[in-house]
């Protein structure tokens, strides 16, 4: 805020002033070209804070700080367990053998005779 700003706030209270009625107290949003003018024009009345400004102005940085944690953490998480949260794709394969028989009937390693033909015994 410049000077102008302050002398634009003390024009404005001014004529409030100049009617001569008791001003005691005043609220503003803790701007600090109001608070020099209020001194100024009213240099006796008590100065209170908006609590809706007060505490808006005092949660934009923490809300702000928040965010910027929550990307970091989400960062720090992605880099600590993302490839073990990650599904790999599985390579692409270019010929599957099935058994042609139940799994279980066949010889661990062998392949099963085709299904409908007779095994030589």
């Amino acid at each position: 805020m410049t000077s102008q700003d302050k002398t634009a706030f003390v024009e404005f209270l001014q004529p409030i002033a100049a009617l001569g009625l008791p001003v005691t107290a005043v609220m503003s949003d803790k701007q600090r070209t109001v608070l020099l003018a209020v001194a100024k024009v009213f240099p006796n009345a008590l100065h209170g804070f908006c609590q809706f400004h007060y505490l808006d102005n005092a949660a934009e940085p923490i809300a702000a700080a928040d965010e910027q944690m929550k990307i970091e953490l989400r960062q720090g998480v992605r880099n600590a367990v993302g490839d073990l949260i990650r599904q790999k794709r599985p390579k692409k394969l270019r010929f599957l053998s099935l058994p042609a028989c139940c799994p279980r009937l066949c010889p661990p390693f062998q392949h099963p005779p085709p299904c409908g033909s007779q095994k030589a015994r």
